[in-house]
């Protein structure tokens, strides 16, 4: 069993390194093969960051509401349950960044944490059909185009897999970043990583986070 600190360590480092730490973002943002090769590989993303458009049902899209609502620092761009495998999915945006000190970071993962309790809270009603509860954080990305200028891409930065009984029981307790680190080091929550560039490639259906450039002005 890993010791608690030893978790928080790995999750405020990755923040600290930001999504520098993926190999692929320094040929996006020009540090590895120059602009050209920057904007050859942006031409080949499905996903350009903008239009959420989509139909869901509506008490899917007040969940999310919801968790908006009480932290302003995340921004759902997806909420869905996948029926076939019995996943509901939510993914957002984390708007916090930690500060370069101990402290800076583990405010940091104690604010990580409130956001994945919170969208537990949130979506347990409607999760009732599924077994696994999942959280993706994503992190936006402006990369310029030759063609249409600023574009925004998503880089999935990591995952939150539960089991729905799991999170239940969680929620009935005692709630502190420790008890939530127990989770990890317990095996009843697994924290997945990308293990290199990985752009979020879904369909957004929650209400618009960034214009798309020919719609900003």
């Amino acid at each position: 069993m890993r010791p608690r600190w030893f978790l928080l360590g790995v999750m405020a480092a990755l923040a600290v390194s930001g999504c520098s730490v993926f190999p692929g973002l320094r040929v996006l943002t020009g540090e590895g093969g120059g602009s050209s090769q920057a904007e050859r590989t942006v031409q080949n993303i499905d996903l350009v960051m903008g239009d959420k458009s989509g139909d869901t049902d509506s008490s899917l899209l007040n969940a999310a509401y919801r968790i908006e609502a009480a932290d302003n620092l995340v921004d759902i761009i997806e909420i869905r349950e996948d029926i076939e495998a019995h996943i509901f999915d939510v993914t957002m945006l984390f708007l916090a960044s930690p500060q370069n000190t101990p402290q800076g970071q583990r405010d940091w993962a104690d604010a990580l944490r409130q956001a994945v309790e919170l969208t537990w809270r949130a979506v347990i009603p409607e999760s009732e059909n599924s077994d696994v509860l999942r959280i993706t954080f994503v992190a936006p990305a402006e990369i310029n185009t030759l063609d249409n200028g600023p574009s925004f891409v998503g880089i999935v930065d990591r995952s939150f897999e539960i089991g729905r009984l799991d999170a239940v029981n969680y929620l009935q307790g005692n709630r502190s970043l420790e008890t939530f680190l127990d989770l990890l080091a317990e095996g009843k929550m697994q924290d997945v990583q990308p293990d290199s560039l990985e752009f979020y490639t879904g369909t957004p259906n929650h209400p618009m986070f960034v214009a798309p450039p020919d719609e900003a002005g």
